[in-house]
């Protein structure tokens, strides 16, 4: 197996964890991005109790374009190639929750976010032979609907309203990349419908909810084999799909197949993130 350089987000925790765990025990060089140092650093010394590698720690925090933009320029200017970009962070909101450039936190860190951090992270992937991007979705991905375009950035809908829209953007995006830039291996990877502290119940009640969640649902141990299998394997490099499971590739949403959904998403995005730097 060749060695690879691996850019992943998201890794002190649920299948960024676990995924990040799997690659480094197959001997690839890691590069971790990940807001909170402290856990990061915990993960890394844990992974390398278990043998040698290189793990390399980098502070992004996807909320905030300047935290994007020192994290890409480091990794472009310490690395000379970048085999694959696990796209794993995100996050949940239920509350009015704000980027720095004033993104509903949802969509702005886990569509937008990873938007620019991928678009500034392309000179470097386009110069390594067949480097990857890997967008770790969700089953609700199915569940997005994007609509109401003026404002919908920076809209707070429904709790899970903006989770789910987010992970339908991160489809169309990566939609358009594997059109636009055919020498680059795009695939999206579907976990299932895994356990995640990402929803952070802290209620009695939603203690109770997240103790039934977590008897129901997989494990992020088994969610994240899909994704390993998309960043260390070449099984599914040329296969035309750009979704799957663990060993099959899955059907998109129906709303990936309106080529003008996607350019309204895609020109909506570019036009935000431009305004949004222009500022700076």
């Amino acid at each position: 197996m060749n060695k690879k350089t691996i850019v992943i987000t998201g890794v002190t925790s649920g299948i960024g964890y676990e995924t990040a765990k799997k690659l480094f025990l197959e001997g690839h060089h890691l590069v971790f991005g990940n807001r909170n140092q402290e856990k990061a650093i915990k993960v890394k010394n844990e992974f390398l109790s278990l043998k040698d590698g290189k793990i390399d720690l980098l502070e992004i925090d996807l909320s905030s374009f300047s935290s994007i933009e020192r994290f890409a320029y480091k990794v472009i200017a310490s690395y000379e190639k970048i085999d694959v970009l696990i796209n794993n962070a995100g996050v949940f909101s239920r509350k009015k929750a704000y980027t720095l450039e004033g993104f509903e936190l949802a969509k702005g860190v886990n569509h937008i976010g990873t938007y620019y951090l991928t678009e500034l992270l392309l000179p470097t992937l386009l110069k390594t032979a067949k480097a990857k991007v890997i967008m770790v979705s969700s089953v609700g991905c199915y569940l997005g609907r994007i609509r109401k375009w003026k404002d919908f950035f920076n809209r707070k809908s429904l709790n899970f309203t903006d989770y789910f829209d987010s992970k339908l953007a991160n489809l169309f995006y990566a939609n358009s990349l594997s059109k636009k830039y055919p020498e680059l291996i795009i695939k999206a990877a579907d976990p299932g419908i895994a356990y995640s502290r990402i929803w952070k119940w802290k209620t009695r009640v939603g203690e109770s909810l997240d103790n039934l969640y977590k008897r129901i649902t997989i494990s992020s141990e088994e969610a994240s084999r899909v994704v390993v299998q998309l960043a260390s394997s070449n099984i599914f490099d040329k296969n035309p799909n750009l979704l799957f499971k663990f060993n099959k590739a899955v059907k998109l949403p129906r709303r990936l197949k309106k080529k003008s959904l996607e350019k309204v998403v895609m020109d909506l995005t570019k036009e935000v993130v431009d305004n949004a730097t222009r500022k700076k």
